[in-house]
């Protein structure tokens, strides 16, 4: 059995990822952004003892640092950075710095920090 951690596992291939990884036995911590929003994944967490749902906002190098705090110091065996956001239009002109900076955080940043924190 691995501890296996999977970001953006609200929706899509991160909660199909939960799904597989708990019905194989592992334990599975799914982070997600808002868990306000994520019907989805409290509906699978709730019927399955090995999954815990944990808050992490990829884009924000402070949630990061609090969810390896809130997971402990057991190993994750397996780890799966999932999130990701895609806002960037197809013209460059119309994409505020802001909404790049936000893009790479999530998509880029995050990754190098769940690997060093978690």
């Amino acid at each position: 059995m691995s501890r296996v951690l999977i970001s953006g596992a609200s929706r899509g291939i991160g909660l199909e990822l939960v799904k597989q990884y708990a019905a194989a036995g592992d334990e599975v911590i799914a982070c997600v952004r808002d868990t306000g929003n994520a019907a989805l994944l409290d509906e699978v967490a709730s019927g399955a003892d090995n999954v815990t749902v944990q808050q992490m906002d990829a884009g924000d190098p402070a949630s990061i640092e609090a969810a390896a705090a809130a997971i402990g110091d057991a190993p994750i065996d397996i780890l799966i950075n999932n999130a990701g956001v895609a806002q960037v239009p197809g013209d460059l002109d119309d994409v505020a710095p802001s909404d790049f900076e936000r893009l790479l955080d999530v998509n880029v940043r995050s990754i190098y920090l769940a690997a060093r924190c978690i």
